[in-house]
């Protein structure tokens, strides 16, 4: 393993990758290689760190990478050593990895599907998308299937209708499998979160009403109340306040909507009644701001049922993934992801 690092160290000179990453694929090269065998000791950190004339911080930093990945594991007092199933880790996780969301079909979601995707193409990995229909029960379902497929790592979308269980995900990390929440996390889970900023969803929107088109009364229509949604609600308020416009209590309007337990009819009945008592107010709204392209869609074709054009007569602004194959979809104005 020495002389192999001191190779390491002439060909690495010039990468432009971090020293902690180099360090750790050439470790997991010479695993691949049968220079280093599950069970087998690594040298001593500071021996590493003569050998490479690096700082003791980066080769730390490299082993414990390593750690989290189940690949190495660190005794106190004794050293570091390869894991016993180090090489069916990586076996397992080169070509397989899943993408776990409440829906696939509407919002952002085929915009992150489209983008997991075409990462997973650029390094050779197959993928699963699975729909959990925004129950916990499915979600956990699905997770044991995916276990069973010997997935490489897994990216989720959490329900948000039901508390999750953070015993979930945990025992996906205990099998050395990386798990990445995306749009929000799980409480009791240590793991990276890829999302976006729901506050500036609501003052892009709340500039493009009022700073480009003046409009003095708007509404907020959401499907459920969640954190997005009331954190866009804030911050499209804050913009309007600040130009001097509105948006009263009485044109906010969050509906039921789940997607495990969903009654269409339903709520498209409470969307058009909350409507029709908005533009019946002594205030009307002049634009509707809703926090999901879906209900976008919806307030569209209620509005034109109620012989309201769009956007001559009132205005409508959805959010949502750039990724826009609808064709109503396509004629609507949206805060967008990719």
């Amino acid at each position: 393993m020495l002389n192999s690092l001191k190779e390491f160290h002439l060909r690495a000179t010039d990468e432009r990758s971090p020293k902690y990453e180099r360090l750790r694929n050439h470790i997991v090269e010479c695993l691949q290689s049968g220079q280093l065998s599950p069970g087998d000791p690594l040298p001593p950190e500071q021996k590493i760190v003569e050998v490479l004339g690096i700082a003791r911080s980066t080769v730390r930093q490299a082993l414990a990478t390593l750690e989290r990945e189940g690949l190495v594991r660190r005794v106190h007092g004794k050293g570091s050593f390869i894991e016993e199933n180090a090489r069916q880790k990586l076996q397992r996780g080169a070509d397989l990895l899943a993408l776990v969301v409440p829906e696939v079909g509407r919002g952002f979601y085929p915009s992150l599907q489209s983008g997991f995707e075409k990462s997973a193409s650029q390094s050779g990995s197959q993928i699963i998308v699975a729909d959990t229909r925004n129950s916990a029960d499915c979600q956990a379902n699905i997770i044991l299937q995916l276990m069973d497929k010997n997935v490489g790592g897994l990216a989720v979308v959490p329900p948000t209708v039901e508390s999750v269980a953070a015993s979930q995900f945990r025992v996906l990390q205990k099998q050395g499998i990386p798990v990445v929440f995306c749009h929000r996390k799980v409480e009791g889970v240590t793991a990276p979160l890829i999302t976006f900023d729901a506050a500036k969803a609501g003052r892009l929107a709340g500039q493009h009403l009022v700073e480009k088109n003046n409009h003095r009364q708007v509404a907020f229509v959401a499907s459920h109340r969640g954190e997005f949604a009331e954190e866009s609600e804030s911050a499209l308020r804050g913009i309007l306040e600040k130009n001097g416009s509105e948006l009263p209590e009485s044109l906010v309007f969050y509906g039921e909507w789940t997607v495990s337990t969903f009654d269409f009819q339903k709520h498209a009945h409470r969307v058009e009644q909350a409507l029709r008592d908005m533009l019946d107010s002594g205030n009307p709204p002049t634009a509707i701001y809703c926090s999901f392209d879906t209900e976008a869609e919806l307030v569209y074709l209620t509005l034109n049922r109620l012989g309201l054009s769009v956007p001559k007569d009132i205005s409508v602004v959805g959010f949502g993934g750039s990724q826009r194959d609808r064709p109503l979809l396509r004629q609507l104005t949206s805060i967008t992801v990719n």
